[in-house]
């Protein structure tokens, strides 16, 4: 993992401490021991400790998850990447139901309009979140970064 980035600021926060161990995990762990053919292990948005760096892979973690798709207890390990703090900023948190307050625009194309709805899935930098939204006016379907002031909780 780099120190900048996208992912630079929940890398900063494993690195540093643990003093904030609750996380969520936006993204399903794709190592091998995790699943289960094509069966989810853990289910978008779940909350877990983060318990320690695990012991086999210096970017991944040992997280124990409030509870897992498959129904078991074990700790699993994940990627930096693949988790998210429970609390970002603005007071959401990873999952959380938003609208666009205003028309988001990426130079002079417009992306999304005000009021569409979308979900959060984890941060961006330090002062943005990654929001995928329902719909887009541009067609695409991937998920864009925005300022807490440009979303609000539905």
């Amino acid at each position: 993992c780099s120190s900048n980035g996208p992912h630079a600021s929940t890398l900063r926060l494993v690195r540093d401490s643990f003093k904030h161990p609750m996380w969520m995990l936006p993204w399903i762990p794709r190592a091998q021991s995790q699943r289960s053919g094509d069966t989810k292990i853990v289910h978008f948005a779940t909350r877990g400790l983060v318990c320690k760096k695990a012991d086999t892979e210096e970017d991944r973690l040992t997280v124990q998850f409030e509870s897992r798709a498959d129904g078991l207890r074990t700790l699993v390990n994940v990627q930096v990447h693949e988790i998210a703090p429970s609390a970002l900023l603005g007071g959401l948190a990873v999952g959380d139901r938003v609208t666009a307050s205003r028309d988001l625009v990426s130079g002079t194309g417009l992306l999304v309009r005000e009021g569409m709805r979308g979900v959060v899935l984890g941060p961006y930098s330090d002062a943005r979140l990654i929001v995928r939204f329902d719909e887009r006016v541009d067609g695409q379907t991937h998920a864009i970064n925005v300022l807490p002031c440009e979303i609000r909780r539905q």
